[in-house]
């Protein structure tokens, strides 16, 4: 069917086609002739637009319009944009999403880490590789993140026991002034020479010593560094 255009009666300044299209045809301020107006739709799926500050449904505009001039108006077809069945689904949806938010807001702290953290081992079952691929580049951008968990590993190998976190680690530097406790050093000298700041286990735990904050001390590694020369040996630095 051809598309035909006629003055909407109640707002002269606009028009409307057999289509269900409405566009401006008078200029006005911050408008232009022959803008089409954007149709919008509420959660029922009714199609509306908005014309001179007025809200009106498509249907009406076409029935105010079409009808007194064109009693046959079978040809008027409207699409409805959504189905009863799509809206009901949709507030089931939106019901769902707010009744999850509700279970979310009474778990524990504990309890949502219990959560989160069987999400991520359920997606890094299902994508190994993006997994891998991630923490690789974290790893890579966080060098120092993988200090604590080498050093359980080889206390928990030993079965020296004791675990300590890089939170504690850098509290240890912090009061020693990111030094190291052979050359004092600050880290920033050490980064010239091409060394850097890393804990050392006094008591080494090939010797039985634990995996402790508290038998850690700041030692530099690298070229000529305090930690290379201490080797596996016992040695505090600090009441040497």
């Amino acid at each position: 069917m051809n598309e035909q255009w006629k003055i909407i009666p109640e707002f002269p300044d606009y028009a409307i086609s057999n289509h269900g299209t409405v566009k401006r045809i008078t200029p006005g301020a911050g408008t232009y002739v022959g803008k089409v107006i954007k149709p919008l739709s509420n959660q029922t799926g009714c199609v509306y637009v908005i014309v001179g500050r007025k809200t009106r449904s498509i249907s009406r505009l076409l029935q105010a319009t079409f009808v007194p001039a064109n009693p046959v108006i079978a040809e008027i077809k409207m699409v409805h944009p959504r189905t009863r069945e799509e809206i009901n689904a949709h507030r089931r949806a939106k019901h769902a999403e707010k009744r999850g938010s509700r279970l979310r807001k009474k778990l524990s702290p504990a309890e949502r880490l219990g959560r989160d953290r069987a999400q991520a081992r359920r997606y890094q079952a299902t994508h190994r590789v993006a997994a891998r691929i991630r923490l690789n580049k974290w790893r890579a951008a966080n060098p120092s993140s993988r200090i604590p968990a080498e050093h359980e590993r080889k206390a928990r190998l030993k079965g020296n026991g004791g675990s300590w976190t890089l939170a504690e680690w850098k509290t240890l530097k912090r009061q020693y002034g990111h030094r190291c406790v052979g050359c004092w050093k600050t880290e920033a000298e050490l980064k010239v020479l091409g060394r850097k700041l890393v804990p050392d286990q006094i008591i080494p735990v090939v010797e039985g010593g634990l995996n402790h904050i508290t038998n850690l001390q700041p030692l530099c590694h690298g070229r000529n560094g305090c930690n290379n020369k201490k080797g596996a040996k016992y040695f505090d630095f600090v009441i040497s």
